[in-house]
């Protein structure tokens, strides 16, 4: 068991070395990037002790709720720059894509905060009323739609950390000529997408219904899934403005 774990630890370490190299990120930062989530969810789960904290960290427009909106507003911005630069490129596909992305991301970031309900001492349509469970100004908790949503954080949230895991096992060696590579997240993100999918799939699959415990956690996931979504779209933009010639290249990346 330990040789196992021995060989496991030294095949991560060079896969963040690797991964960190062709990111033009420092090793150390690499490996922030792949722990903090971890220790943060643990850390979560500990402050379960001090009750009156886990409540305040994970109440609505609290800590943890207003840094999920600034990592949703950032996403938006890093991936408008990302289209930017690939529709400069002749990547209008993609760039449409990103469009999408920053869409995607600028709505969630309003459904986060139901559009300013509680900031702004909104009323609640009646028709809204009738169909939201917690009565608020947004559509994801609505039952259906929040379906979708949860379904949505899980497809995104496995993509984050299986993409980037196969390229550096060698499962993926033709991934890098794919044209989609252009805005696959890094090996060192991919704890942060990881504990949305894991914690979406038991919530789908194993505890639809849930106590306020089980619920709250759900909220440190779906930040490391936002900021991950963010930083993705920063090191990509960055990366691709290297490719057109703004900076060094360090690697080739881009096809």
């Amino acid at each position: 068991m330990r040789t196992v774990t021995t060989r496991f630890i030294r095949v991560l370490d060079r896969g963040v070395n690797t991964d960190a190299s062709a990111w033009a990120v420092a090793r150390r930062d690499a490996w922030i990037g792949l722990i903090v989530p971890l220790v943060a969810m643990a850390g979560l789960v500990a402050t379960l002790a001090v009750r009156p904290v886990f409540e305040w960290l994970t109440a609505e427009d609290s800590l943890t709720e207003w840094l999920q909106v600034l990592a949703l507003v950032a996403a938006s911005i890093a991936y408008l720059r990302l289209a930017l630069v690939l529709h400069r490129r002749a990547r209008r596909a993609l760039a449409l894509l990103c469009v999408g992305i920053a869409a995607g991301a600028f709505f969630v970031a309003g459904e986060e905060i139901s559009w300013g309900q509680r900031l702004f001492g909104l009323a609640l349509p009646e028709a809204l009323a009738e169909l939201n469970k917690q009565d608020e100004i947004n559509v994801h908790n609505i039952a259906p739609v929040q379906r979708l949503f949860w379904l949505g954080e899980l497809a995104a949230g496995l993509y984050g950390a299986a993409v980037p895991i196969a390229v550096a096992m060698g499962f993926a060696k033709r991934l890098r000529d794919f044209p989609g590579y252009v805005i696959a997240p890094p090996l060192f993100l991919a704890s942060a997408f990881f504990l949305p999918f894991a914690y979406r799939a038991v919530r789908l699959f194993i505890l639809p219904e849930s106590g306020f415990v089980v619920t709250k956690l759900g909220e440190l996931p779906e930040l490391t899934l936002y900021a991950a979504i963010a930083v993705t779209g920063i090191v990509c933009a960055r990366r691709a403005a290297r490719e057109l010639g703004r900076e060094p290249v360090p690697a080739p990346m881009l096809r």
